[in-house]
Formats: C-alpha cells, sequence, structure tokens
C-alpha cells in the first residue's frame, strides 16, 4: 500500500477514534457538571467529523472502524424490535438486533450483555447486537456477500437459526432462504455458493452440529420407511431424491409420497 494512503488511513482511524473519545468524555465526565455540554460536544466533534469525510479513503476506514466496540454490557432500557436501547453507565446505546436475539432478552431494566457490530458509514455509526458470537460471525460473513445488507443480514438470522443456516448452506437448498423477506432465488442460490467454503470455517462447531442433526433425521427417516414394510433399497432410493436439512416428520411425509409413485 502507498505511504500516503497508509498515512490518510492512519488519520482517519485517528480522527474517529478522537471523535468517540470525546463524546465519551463528555457523557460520563462533564455532563452531570455541566449545561453546556452538548454545546462542546459539538465545536469539537463536527470538525473531526468533517475532516474524516473529507478522507479519500473512507471505505476503508469503514471497515477498519468497524470493531472498535465490541461488547456490550448494561441495563435493558427500551424494546422496539427490531431495535433496542442498552443503558451503559448511564449512556444509551441503540442497536438493532435479529428477532432470534430479540425473544431471548430479558425484561427491561434487567442487566443484559450482547456482542455488537459497529458500522460506520456515510450517514452515520450504527450498531448491531448479537446475543451469542456464533450470530455475529454468522452475521459479518453475510456482510461480506456483494448486495448483501445490514438488514438482510438481520432478517437471515430472524428468519433461521445459526444452525439452521448451517444447514441450509450444507444442503445447499435454497427454498429455506427465500422464505426471508427480501431474497429472491438468485440472491439466495448466490448466497449459499458463497457461504458453502467460508461458514464451516468461521463457525465449525455450528456446522459440525449442523451435519449431525441432518445426519440423524436421515437415519430416523430410513428408520420409519423400514419399519412401514419398505425394504432398504427402496428406503434409500427415496432418500437420495430428499433435500439433506429436510426434517423428520416432512423426511417421512415426502418420502412416502415418491415411494407411493414407483
Amino acid at each position: 500500500m502507498p505511504a500516503r494512503q497508509q498515512a490518510l488511513e492512519h488519520w482517519g482511524v485517528v480522527l474517529v477514534a478522537i471523535n468517540h473519545a470525546v463524546q465519551w468524555y463528555c457523557e460520563i465526565a462533564l455532563r452531570p457538571k455541566t449545561n453546556g455540554c452538548d454545546d462542546w460536544i459539538a465545536r469539537i466533534s463536527q470538525p473531526l467529523q468533517r475532516a474524516f469525510e473529507l478522507l479519500p479513503v473512507q471505505s476503508r476506514l469503514y471497515s477498519m472502524c468497524s470493531n472498535m466496540i465490541g461488547r456490550l454490557r448494561g441495563t435493558l432500557a427500551e424494546k422496539n424490535p427490531p431495535q433496542i436501547l442498552l443503558d451503559v453507565g448511564g449512556v444509551g446505546y441503540e442497536l438493532e438486533v435479529p428477532m432470534s436475539t430479540f425473544y431471548n432478552l430479558p425484561a427491561t431494566g434487567q442487566p443484559v450483555t450482547l456482542h455488537t457490530h459497529m458500522a460506520v458509514r456515510e450517514d452515520g455509526h450504527f450498531l448491531y447486537g448479537f446475543g451469542s458470537e456464533d450470530e455475529r460471525v454468522a452475521f459479518r460473513q453475510l456482510l461480506k456477500i456483494s448486495g448483501i445488507g445490514a438488514r438482510t443480514a438481520l432478517a437471515v438470522l430472524s428468519g433461521l437459526s445459526v444452525t439452521e443456516l448451517a444447514q441450509v448452506v450444507a444442503s445447499q437448498e435454497p427454498g429455506r432462504l427465500t422464505k426471508v423477506p427480501g431474497i429472491g432465488k438468485k440472491t439466495a442460490e448466490r448466497l449459499l455458493l458463497e457461504l458453502r467454503d467460508k461458514l464451516p470455517k468461521a463457525l465449525p462447531a455450528a456446522h459440525a452440529h449442523a451435519a449431525s442433526a441432518a445426519a440423524g433425521a436421515q437415519s430416523d427417516i430410513a428408520n420409519a420407511l423400514l419399519a412401514l414394510g419398505y425394504n432398504d433399497k427402496e428406503a434409500q432410493a427415496a432418500m437420495k431424491q430428499l433435500p439433506a436439512d429436510i426434517g423428520v416428520s416432512d423426511g417421512i411425509r415426502a418420502a412416502l409420497k415418491l415411494l407411493s409413485k414407483v
């Protein structure tokens, strides 16, 4: 990388860090002591923000700064799906969370810890919260796919658990993904293709669990067919035509339908 570009990126990160430090210091240390805190923030942070916007390497800086806030622990102040407000030491952080995280949140007024992803864009700074590290890893993997933004990534994790996503990726079946709002067949197929090699490496435990669950379901379906009087050859022939991530009850119904046509 050219020395000039390295220098610009370095100073861009410094500007963002100073901006955050100024706002944090004012909120924590000065606000209880002075009524002019908001004006002081504006006088300091606005020139920093303008200087940052003038840098010609913003896109790389946004990526570099996206991990500045990695975890928040505080009191759950408000719940307005998909947004929540987290009170951390008197400072309120607005976060967007997938519904998988939202449903597992405690009642308002209770303590909670969330893994976070911070996105720095031209129109502002945005925080996304996740109940588990695996959810955040999956979210970040989705963001790396061209055409998949934060809203779509949150929708995927709202419709599928991390394990279910791993199962869908392992089976390369786009049908489950097309049920997610905003994802059509072509997008689903591209998403599965790009995640096929990346997701198992990023989430080995979830991938192993998905593979184990799929194998268990396949075994249960085969045993059910044998118990109903079909021989092993007929059962295996039907099994080959079933999606790899299909559930036991759905798999039995689909297999019986296939066998009835033979």
